[in-house]
């Protein structure tokens, strides 16, 4: 008997040193299946996942640039929001088509300075507002 065979640790039994890693092969997940670094996305540079992200909490996902958060897509009761927290700066969406697989296609434009909704034509505009929006 080797108390520190390796073999014969599972996820519950076995040898387990508690203290931290600066190097592992792997690490062991609550069933006992090993995950190597190529499992984890890294938390400091580009990653991929071919499984989902689910975000379980009211505050949702926050994009930014450094420590400078930009969007928020959260829920507050039982409505989804997408806020823009840089101040004084529009919001829009994209998409690209067959006709124009180079380019992104503005269709939609909340322009914060002016109040205005704009849909396909940064010119045209299809909803201004009378009165300064009320804060919620």
């Amino acid at each position: 008997f080797n108390l520190a065979d390796a073999n014969a640790e599972t996820a519950i039994d076995g040898f387990w040193y508690r203290g931290t890693a600066i190097n592992a092969k792997f690490l062991l997940d609550d069933q006992g299946v090993q995950k190597t670094s190529v499992n984890f996305l890294p938390t400091d540079g580009n990653g991929t996942t071919t499984g989902s992200i689910s975000i379980k909490n009211s505050q949702g996902i926050t994009i930014g640039v450094g420590d400078k958060p930009f969007h928020n897509v959260k829920i507050f009761g039982s409505t989804v929001f997408a806020d823009n927290l840089e101040q004084d700066s529009d919001y829009g969406l994209r998409f690209k088509n067959n006709e124009y697989q180079n380019y992104f296609l503005n269709a939609l434009l909340l322009d914060s300075s002016e109040y205005e909704l704009k849909i396909f034509d940064k010119d045209r505009v299809i909803h201004k507002v009378s009165e300064r929006p009320k804060c919620q």
